[in-house]
């Protein structure tokens, strides 16, 4: 009996093992089904546009191409070398056409490098740069024309599709594939304005661009994307960054320059620009430094007082303490610095792309505030009026109780839209519209859901507590306060982090009773950066980001408090 005993005591151990290891399992992939469109979300604000709608689509953001030189060959630019998809014809016998497809592009595409007009408008790439081009450049190339070669022309020989090939590669298609593949830095026009974005009066003379840096290894005017500009070669092997100027003569005087447009075409090397103006009055430093991380012409506005309206596109220039070298107060110098940054840096840089330019676009902070705000207020008053109410209902005896609680109940169903105008009306005649009063004043007189859960709480608690605290002379005040709330206190925190919950994704309220940016909200604050920047999917998975992780940090720091508040009753054990 004893081995009996024993052997089933041993297999029901085993099924008990067994049962909750299959629940941790069907638990763990259970939170990773419902934790993939987060993931998506984030990895997604990772990336960038040809990421985004790249064919077939990638989860996980690639690295940047980390590079010390430039000109340099971005070999992430274009998409492997093969068919597409929908090219069944073509994938079949890709191993017989490949070697002819990718000599007549070559073909092509150094027919049209070799020529006078392009030598004498593109670069001169390092030989380091020419001897890596090939392939990039051939792939490039074939991402351009591949989708639209006929069915005939799949099937036919090799030297039908090379023709075929040659024939769809012209110009156009060599200026878009040196595009994508080829990184280089130019920096393109320079113009001055007064203070009030006007022409400066008198004589304007900007002379050329001083490289004499050691680290210039060379520079020439070239034309990009139809744009003029002075393509800079330049190894940051042996330097942290190197530096360019450029003198500008201002009859009228220096002081008179209120701002800056300088454009350049940036190079996706990651590495920081900073722009320094001296004059005779002083040495004036770019607020911040900016990444080069797109592969196109940029153009900003350096300004020396700072804008007063939001300009996503204006850098203030702050005066520091260094002491000018520019004696004449009529000349001005545009010192452009290049600083280097680290593999780590890059990347870092890259990854947080959108969050820097959500957080540009957008005043998220003042959203972020406004949000803050609200939740503060609306989670004190529901807490303060929710659990005197709350307590009224539970523990008191007065007349009407019940019918009032009834009452309380029955505003429950009550659709929202059938108030919403009344509403509207009283808060209007409280002139709380465009307040945030009207956002948080509410919570102090409580919610019906709210108290209702903490009456059924109160119940639980037996009276014998009340009726001791009486003998020891407590009054109402102190039992409510020494006796009640300490007990409920996982409730008070399941209100607390509905309320939260529900005030930070509050956005029908915003969006009928605020018409002021500076009193908006995340929800209403995102809809609006949604509509202006529909298409930016980055930045906008950026933002949603930005508002989804305070929630979700909110509910794993609070869930072992909401999981009392669901499954506890009264006094703990």
């Amino acid at each position: 009996m004893t081995r009996i005993s024993r052997k089933g005591f041993s297999l029901k151990k085993k099924n008990d093992l067994g049962v909750r290891l299959c629940l941790h399992v069907a638990l763990f992939l259970g939170g990773c089904l419902f934790s993939l469109p987060f993931l998506w979300l984030i990895t997604t604000s990772f990336k960038e546009d040809d990421e985004i709608f790249s064919d077939p689509p990638r989860w996980l953001p690639r690295l940047p191409t980390y590079s010390l030189s430039s000109p340099f060959v971005d070999p992430q630019g274009t998409y492997p070398f093969m068919p597409a998809r929908d090219q069944p014809v073509l994938r079949t016998r890709w191993n017989q056409v490949t070697f002819s497809v990718e000599e007549g592009i070559w073909k092509a595409l150094s027919m049209h490098l070799q020529s006078d007009s392009w030598i004498s408008h593109k670069p001169t790439l390092p030989m380091t740069v020419q001897t890596r081009l090939r392939d990039p450049l051939i792939a490039a190339a074939w991402s351009r024309i591949a989708l639209g070669m006929p069915d005939e022309v799949q099937k036919g020989d090799p030297q039908q599709v090379s023709d075929w090939v040659i024939r769809r590669i012209g110009m156009d298609e060599t200026e878009g594939a040196w595009r994508d593949v080829v990184r280089v830095f130019c920096l393109g026009k320079v113009s001055l304005m007064d203070r009030n974005e006007a022409e400066l009066d008198g004589i304007l003379r900007l002379e050329d661009w001083d490289v004499k840096d050691p680290l210039i290894q060379d520079s020439e005017w070239v034309t990009l994307e139809g744009e003029d500009g002075l393509a800079l070669s330049y190894d940051l092997s042996h330097g942290k960054g190197f530096k360019v100027i450029r003198k500008c003569f201002v009859e009228a005087g220096a002081s008179q320059v209120g701002r800056i447009d300088l454009s350049y075409h940036s190079d996706k090397s990651w590495h920081r620009l900073e722009c320094r103006v001296s004059t005779a009055d002083g040495v004036w430093i770019s607020e911040r430094k900016l990444p080069l991380g797109e592969n196109t012409w940029q153009e900003w506005t350096y300004q020396f007082e700072r804008p007063r309206e939001r300009d996503s596109l204006v850098i203030p220039l702050i005066l520091s303490q260094e002491k000018s070298d520019v004696k004449d107060p009529r000349w001005l110098e545009i010192e452009m610095t290049i600083l280097r940054s680290s593999r780590p840096h890059t990347i870092f840089m890259k990854f947080c792309r959108n969050y820097r330019e959500a957080l540009r676009y957008v005043p998220f902070w003042t959203y972020a505030k406004n949000s803050l705000f609200l939740v503060l207020m609306n989670v004190i008053g529901q807490l303060f009026a929710c659990s005197l109410v709350g307590y009224a209902f539970a523990r008191l005896s007065w007349y009407g109780r019940d019918t009032l609680f009834m009452i309380l109940l029955s505003t429950m169903m009550i659709p929202a839209e059938v108030t919403m105008i009344p509403y509207f009306v009283v808060i209007r005649e409280l002139h709380w519209y465009n307040t945030l009063k009207v956002l948080w004043v509410p919570a102090f007189f409580g919610t019906p859901f709210f108290i209702f859960l903490l009456r059924q709480f109160y119940k639980t608690i037996p009276n014998d507590l009340e009726d001791a605290a009486k003998i020891d002379g407590c009054g109402l005040g102190g039992i409510y306060w020494r006796i009640m709330l300490p007990l409920i206190k996982p409730a008070l925190a399941t209100i607390a982090i509905f309320q939260f919950m529900g005030t930070w994704n509050d956005f029908m309220r915003p969006l009928i009773f605020i018409n002021s940016e500076a009193l908006t909200p995340l929800p209403l604050g995102l809809y609006v950066f949604r509509t202006e920047y529909a298409a930016e999917y980055g930045m906008m998975m950026a933002a949603s980001g930005l508002m989804t992780v305070p929630v979700i940090a909110t509910f794993f720091l609070a869930q072992r408090y909401f999981i009392q508040g669901v499954t506890l009753t009264g006094i703990k054990g």
